[in-house]
């Protein structure tokens, strides 16, 4: 199994010049989105389906970001695989996000539009997308599957009471 630091980096400038990769595992920073967006995409050539992981709990002081859950996995899916990592946490000591942001600007609607992006680019529609996540992921694959109106979410023990967690 690769590593995650063997796995070629990409830094792309703008999205309008942000083309996709084929059959590699990538990992992307795009610079011209409100937030920092990283992730990590693995699209494969003649898949009509895309998956879309998005991260719950990450402990500070075991891991860096950006950070990846689940990308190895993506060599077993047949579909393509798109996972994001939230910039909520950039900047700060959280250890979970739900895309929720800044104090006056909300990360989720973003980063659905880049799922957008990314699903033009593949010519495929929202119903060919699967948004999975644990924990904080599940709520957000809810929440982004709802704003983007369609695709499928599987979720496992989401987080669906933000104010519950300590």
């Amino acid at each position: 199994m690769t590593k995650l630091s063997d796995i070629k980096k990409n830094t792309i400038h703008s999205s309008a010049y942000f083309d996709l990769i084929y059959d590699k595992p990538i990992v992307n920073e795009l610079n011209d989105w409100p937030y920092p967006n990283h992730f990590f995409s693995y699209f494969k050539k003649g898949s009509s389906k895309l998956v879309v992981m998005l991260q719950g709990f990450i402990d500070r002081t075991k891991v860096q970001l950006p950070i990846f859950q689940r990308w190895s996995w993506s060599e077993d899916i047949k579909s393509s695989v798109l996972i994001l990592s939230d910039p909520t946490l950039i900047g700060n000591h959280l250890n979970i996000g739900w895309w929720q942001g800044e104090e006056n600007s909300y990360a989720l609607p973003s980063a659905c539009d880049f799922i957008s992006l990314v699903i033009s680019k593949l010519g495929i529609s929202i119903q060919d997308v699967l948004f999975y996540g644990s924990s904080a992921g599940g709520f957000s694959a809810l929440m982004m599957a709802g704003h983007l109106k369609g695709g499928l979410v599987i979720v496992n023990n989401p987080q669906t009471n933000l104010l519950e967690y300590r």
